[in-house]
Order: C-alpha cells, then sequence, then structure tokens
C-alpha cells in the first residue's frame, strides 16, 4: 500500500505538500474515496482525490489550500437509479494539483428523503483510519488512509456506476478482496453511519454481511 501511496504522491507533489501542510496544523484528515480504494486495492489511478477532515480541522484545512481553491457551492446532488436521491450540504473545497483534482470535506453527512448518513471522520473513524509511512524525494511523509470499512460504506450508499464515471461497486470488490474488515468495527461503524437495508445488500452480496450481523449480535 505504501508504495502506491507513494506513487501517487510522486506523481502529484502538489498533493503531499498540502497534507504535510495539515499535519503541521494539527488537523485530523484521511484519503478516502477513489484514491483510497486506489492506494489498498491497486485499483485504477484516481483522477481526483478525496481528503476527509474532521470539523474542528476545517480552518487548517483552509489555510493550507493554494489561494485559487474553490468553496463548495450548493448542495451535490447524486441520482443513483430510480431508488435513491442522494444530496451532500455544502462542504469543503476543492483546488487542482496539476491534472488532478483534489476535493476536501469538512463533513460526510448525506440526506436521502429525510433520512441522514453520517459519513463524516467521526471520533470512532478517526481512531481506525489506516497509518502508512511514504518515502518521498523530500523526507519520509505519514499517510493516512480512510478504514477499509469506511470505504466501501460510502461506495454502498453512493452506487454510482459506468455512467457517471465512477465505479463504485467494482471499488467495493476490490477493497475487500485487497484486506480483512474488522466485523466489530463494522458493525458499530454500520449503526453510526445509519447504513439502511438498501447498502446491507450491496455488502451482503460482497459477502461482507455475515460480519456485521454476526458482531451486531
Amino acid at each position: 500500500m505504501a508504495e502506491r501511496a507513494a506513487a501517487l504522491f510522486n506523481q502529484n507533489p502538489g498533493l503531499g505538500d498540502y497534507l504535510r501542510k495539515l499535519d503541521i496544523a494539527g488537523a485530523d484528515w484521511a484519503l478516502s474515496g477513489g484514491a483510497a480504494a486506489y492506494v489498498i486495492a491497486g485499483v485504477r489511478l484516481p483522477s481526483d482525490v478525496d481528503v476527509t477532515v474532521t470539523d474542528d480541522s476545517v480552518d487548517a484545512a483552509v489555510a493550507a489550500s493554494p489561494e485559487d481553491a474553490q468553496p463548495h457551492v450548493g448542495p451535490e446532488i447524486f441520482v443513483c437509479g430510480d431508488e435513491l436521491h442522494l444530496d451532500f450540504p455544502a462542504r469543503g473545497l476543492s483546488f487542482a494539483v496539476g491534472e488532478l483534482a483534489v476535493d476536501v470535506m469538512d463533513t460526510g453527512e448525506a440526506r436521502n428523503r429525510g433520512h441522514v448518513y453520517n459519513l463524516g471522520l467521526s471520533e470512532l473513524a478517526l481512531k481506525h483510519r489506516l497509518e502508512l509511512h511514504v518515502d518521498r524525494p523530500d523526507g519520509p511523509q505519514v499517510v493516512y488512509i480512510a478504514n477499509p470499512f469506511d470505504i466501501v460504506a460510502m461506495k454502498a450508499v453512493l452506487q454510482r456506476g459506468p455512467d457517471m464515471n465512477k465505479f463504485d461497486f467494482l471499488d467495493i470488490e476490490a477493497v475487500l478482496l485487497a484486506i480483512g474488515i474488522d466485523p466489530e468495527y463494522a458493525a458499530a461503524r454500520s449503526l453510526e453511519i445509519g447504513l439502511t437495508d438498501r447498502e446491507l445488500r450491496v455488502l451482503g452480496r460482497a459477502g461482507l454481511l455475515a460480519s456485521i450481523g454476526s458482531a451486531r449480535a
């Protein structure tokens, strides 16, 4: 995993520089989304990188960002099939590192017809993120990756396909093949996030539901 993280940073050194600034500022963060799936499972190189920060790290994330960073404006709407209409409230900021888009999210809350998914970097999620040590030309760097269950849980909520140039189902399978999931953490986090039967069906098809169910019991 560390080798893939190093490759990502070596191709996009500005990304590593930004994350190093977050560390210097004492911010709590983790790579999430497709970039995290790439680091864990070696799936396709991401065209964008999601960095999730805790709510009390927002100021540090903004201060560390380039001057041309743009705040997210308005809710981001996902329409996934006929079953789900998701909106993420305006949060975070975006900027470019070369050809790579970086999205910094200060909250991971999503809403679907009154139901709220708490996808942010909670205290529980923060304690269970992965820590990698990466060698870069300008010195070693610590890289934090969202817990594998958090990655597959978010993708089970979004369920985006190639029509949106996203590959959530493939990423779920790849992550679960590449690394084990702590069933006790998965059970606790699924409750904290607020996963519904819709998402649990997806995780069940990927072979994860039995582990969650046994840990919940």
